[in-house]
């Protein structure tokens, strides 16, 4: 479904680092036009380039990719290419090269600034050795999985009090609230602001909590541009996408989640 939404659809709010953050992952991604150089040799040069904070490499033959399908679609990986992935020694954080994207995403995301500084290295590289043509997309995705007992919160705690009404649906109804273990809902939709568009899937599922399976809520935000993006300006692009995603976590979850994730208020 493709809606247009107004300016005041992430109303501003103030910008906070939440000390008990339910971030499973975070990925930013630049697909560009197939660069044949990219997999015609090892990338010896880049990996030079990148390993003093990802010294770990690997090499994923998409033909044998254990990745989900829909993450490998995101990432726009086609099978049987080849992706090198250059890792951190404590495998929290990964960058992945191939002939036609590079991404870095991350388990252990603090805030921005750490992620945009840990681009920089990848994307230098990217730029320097093999001078890729406009970016014909550009998207930042943040995945949460909201467990109430990870936030202090009793597991009989009613989704309506921890979620936005627009994000609650058919868990707005007690008796389905109450026994539901599986939801799932896509929506795409853009700020026309901008010309951001916008993924989000949420839910209920089970996640691992542990070595106990639990029942989380996922909000699952891609945000993204097409089309011809001058590769100099990918750093500004992925700053606003930054601002809008963390105005758009806090439009899907009430007060009572927020002050349970333990916000902790930074200056801009």
């Amino acid at each position: 479904m493709e809606v247009e939404v107004d300016n005041e659809l992430f109303p501003p709010r103030q910008r906070v680092v939440y000390q008990g953050a339910p971030l499973v992952e975070v990925v930013c991604q630049l697909q560009f036009p197939t660069i044949l150089k990219i997999g015609a040799s090892e990338p010896v040069e880049f990996q030079e380039q990148v390993r003093e904070q990802f010294p770990i490499f690997e090499l994923e033959n998409q033909a044998q990719s254990a990745l989900p399908s829909q993450v490998a679609e995101m990432l726009g990986v086609q099978a049987g290419s080849k992706v090198y992935r250059f890792r951190d020694e404590g495998q929290a954080w990964t960058v992945s090269l191939s002939n036609e994207f590079i991404s870095l995403s991350t388990t252990r995301y603090t805030r921005w600034e750490e992620f945009r500084q840990k681009l920089n290295a990848p994307l230098g590289a990217l730029r320097d050795l093999y001078r890729p043509s406009p970016f014909s997309r550009i998207g930042l995705r943040y995945i949460d999985a909201i467990v109430r007992s990870n936030h202090g919160l009793n597991e009989t705690t009613p989704w309506s009090a921890l979620l936005a009404p627009h994000i609650l649906g058919e868990l707005a109804i007690p008796a389905v609230a109450n026994s539901a273990n599986e939801v799932h809902r896509r929506l795409a939709f853009a700020d026309p602001a901008t010309g951001t568009r916008i993924l989000l899937n949420h839910g209920l599922q089970n996640v691992q909590v542990g070595k106990k399976p639990a029942v989380g809520y996922i909000i699952d935000f891609d945000f993204f541009k097409s089309g011809k993006i001058n590769v100099n300006e990918a750093e500004g692009v992925f700053d606003g996408f930054n601002e809008m995603a963390s105005r758009a976590f806090q439009w899907c979850i009430t007060q009572k989640l927020h002050e349970a994730l333990r916000p902790k208020p930074i200056s801009n």
